[in-house]
């Protein structure tokens, strides 16, 4: 006979998290087991789900107004894409993929530069997708990235294990041409690794910052280090009055 996995929370630890508002797999993350294991003891005891929602409006409004559009801010508050979109919706705010960032004149002054996409999107402070979406619009193809390096140095820092970012450091030249070599190869992207160390979050929260603050330290967004402290099991700092 197979023997059960042991559950290792109560009852209670799950209702004291429910009435917090975390929603399941919030829930599954603070006590260490399945979402799957939460969803079925929480139906046993005949409890509603909390639907994911934005519970730091001013830390959205944050993001909304540096210009990230749903996905991107659904990527840093640590949510599914949806849930910033009705939140959205239902304040009246437009997309910013709506939002004119940049004139077509100040695109086409770059673009007959011969700059590229991500050259170009670093020049106006926008992400590659926007400025590609534009380009597209005004029907002009994409100018190739200046290529630097041969694809035998691409392959063996591939295979390395780099990301972009550091490939282009590593070759000196720009993320784009990365970008654009590495798939016109057929490789797969390696995902950016994370910027800090459990041991440098430790030592900032033991200071008594919050995940705002300690975000700013680090260079990385507020919900990058509340998912770390999150999974380090410490306890949210709340903002500090001025």
């Amino acid at each position: 006979m197979v023997g059960h996995r042991k559950v290792t929370f109560t009852d209670q630890q799950l209702i004291d998290l429910h009435e917090k508002g975390l929603n399941d797999p919030e829930k599954a993350e603070r006590l260490g087991v399945s979402r799957t294991t939460v969803s079925s003891r929480r139906r046993r005891l005949g409890i509603e789900p909390n639907r994911p929602h934005i519970r730091d409006h001013q830390q959205f409004l944050d993001f909304y107004e540096r210009g990230l559009n749903d996905s991107e801010m659904a990527d840093a508050l640590g949510m599914g894409i949806g849930v910033v979109y009705n939140y959205r919706k239902k304040r009246g705010l437009v997309s910013n993929w709506q939002k004119p960032q940049f004139t077509d004149r100040q695109f086409l002054d770059l673009y007959e530069k011969g700059l590229n996409d991500v050259e170009i999107a670093e020049k106006l402070g926008v992400t590659r997708v926007m400025v590609a979406y534009r380009r597209k619009k005004l029907g002009l193809k994409a100018h190739a990235p200046v290529r630097l390096f041969t694809n035998e140095e691409l392959v063996e820092l591939h295979n390395q294990g780099l990301n972009e970012r550091e490939m282009a450091e590593r070759l000196g030249t720009s993320e784009g041409a990365v970008f654009y070599h590495r798939k016109r190869l057929g490789l797969k992207a390696h995902g950016r690794r994370c910027r800090f160390t459990n041991e440098q979050l430790i030592e900032l929260y033991e200071q008594g910052l919050n995940d705002g603050e300690i975000g700013e330290k680090l260079g990385v967004y507020q919900g990058t280090v509340g998912r770390r402290r999150r999974r380090l099991g410490l306890k949210s700092i709340r903002k500090r009055k001025r």
